[in-house]
């Protein structure tokens, strides 16, 4: 992953071509990759750490769209009216490689294979959305935090990082965001979820036990 910005499996002349044409940034902690409603321009391969997305309502109230992690593409919500309609805020210092999104399709007219594999991308954002509705659903506080920790133990697993014990970059009241619940609703889920066997948690350590959440 951190050999190569674009992560897909790419044949050697297609990786070179894009690295020509990438700018890597170092984006520190608690800055912004894009901010939103910035005109669209580029799209951002995260290479290291990772990021919360957050959108705002009509009445300026935010709420959090997602965590990309390294491997993860920031900037897709920018295709559709020219301007993001989110921003990211690394939650690490992270890494990115910047390319123009003009530059990716011009370079897909002649790679085909580029242009498969941005589908890919796409069409993972959209199926990843659509797991995060479903588990918003109408789930109890706690079922809905711990199939937030699943899903953050299988994006975890994708990267060769354990799928049982690891820390959170996010703060509760992040998560509480994402999840659409209350920062005290979530502590309490932590909580429960602790005593009753589930996961072991120490500020933003997580253990999951197998055996009892299954």
């Amino acid at each position: 992953m951190q050999k190569h910005c674009f992560t897909q499996r790419l044949d050697a002349e297609i990786l070179e071509v894009l690295e020509k044409n990438f700018t890597t940034r170092q984006v520190p902690r608690g800055t912004y990759a894009y901010r939103l409603y910035e005109p669209f321009r580029a799209l951002f391969f995260i290479q290291e750490g990772s990021f919360k997305n957050a959108v705002r309502n009509e009445d300026g109230q935010e709420f959090i769209a997602g965590f990309p992690m390294a491997g993860d593409v920031l900037g897709l919500d920018g295709c559709a009216n020219g301007y993001y309609g989110s921003q990211a805020i690394a939650l690490q210092d992270s890494v990115v490689c910047e390319i123009p999104f003009q530059t990716l399709k011009d370079l897909s007219l002649s790679y085909p294979v580029l242009q498969d594999s941005l589908h890919r991308i796409m069409s993972r954002a959209i199926a990843h959305n659509q797991r995060s509705m479903l588990m918003l659903g109408n789930l109890p506080a706690e079922e809905r935090l711990l199939a937030f920790l699943h899903e953050l133990s299988q994006q975890f697993a994708a990267r060769g990082i354990s799928t049982t014990d690891f820390d959170l970059p996010m703060t509760r009241e992040d998560i509480a965001g994402y999840l659409g619940l209350q920062m005290e609703t979530v502590s309490r889920a932590f909580t429960k979820l602790h005593v009753e066997g589930l996961i072991n948690v120490h500020r933003r350590h997580v253990h999951i036990d197998r055996v009892g959440a299954a």
